[in-house]
């Protein structure tokens, strides 16, 4: 090959890298304040023995890795919460033995978490066969219930309230099947975090 032919394939391929990581030059990333400036071509072509000693920029300990605090522990109880997992019988207030034993395990979880929760409301619901009236305070009797299940599981000192939606928030609107009028007849909790009020 040729000193012409070797310095124009020199310069394609100089051409080719710049093209190539040109793009990425353009980018609006930032570099993290912890990260060390790159080194420059001069201090790589200086040998090392001729670099005078120099006091060092103190490098930053990296970040601990963040305790998910009060918020998070009480975020997740509370999306963990809002699932319907109470259901009540036909025109019944009472809870069933699943539902019960779901109760017991919630007021454990809510004494883990009692610094954390600043306050439970117990939503009542029913379906919607029925007066409004009648739903109304059916729903009432059925949060009370589960209001009741929670302090008697020990989870008293929490500020527990309780409210009932009767027939005018189902989860089926236009329910066709037994099923779907029996999850609309049910019971959730809606946890309000520390710091929230």
């Amino acid at each position: 090959m040729t000193e012409r032919a070797r310095l124009r394939f020199l310069l394609l391929s100089l051409g080719l890298v710049v093209v190539t990581l040109a793009p990425g030059c353009r980018s609006n990333k930032q570099i993290p304040a912890t990260t060390p400036p790159p080194a420059t071509i001069e201090a790589e072509a200086t040998p090392a023995a001729a670099v005078p000693a120099a006091n060092p920029e103190p490098v930053a300990a990296p970040e601990p890795i963040a305790d998910p605090g009060p918020t998070a522990v009480c975020e997740a109880l509370r999306a963990r919460l809002a699932e319907p997992r109470i259901f009540f019988d036909y025109d019944r207030s009472s809870l069933r033995g699943e539902a019960a034993d779901y109760v017991r395990q919630v007021a454990a979880d809510l004494n883990g978490a009692r610094e954390q929760v600043a306050r439970v409301v117990v939503e009542g619901h029913a379906d919607e066969r029925g007066t409004v009236d009648y739903n109304l305070s059916l729903g009432a009797r059925r949060a009370r219930e589960v209001r009741d299940a929670l302090l008697a599981a020990g989870a008293g000192g929490l500020e527990l309230d309780v409210i009932s939606y009767g027939k005018e928030r189902p989860l089926y609107a236009t329910a066709a099947s037994e099923e779907e009028h029996a999850r609309n007849r049910r019971s959730v909790f809606v946890v309000e975090c520390a710091g929230e009020r």
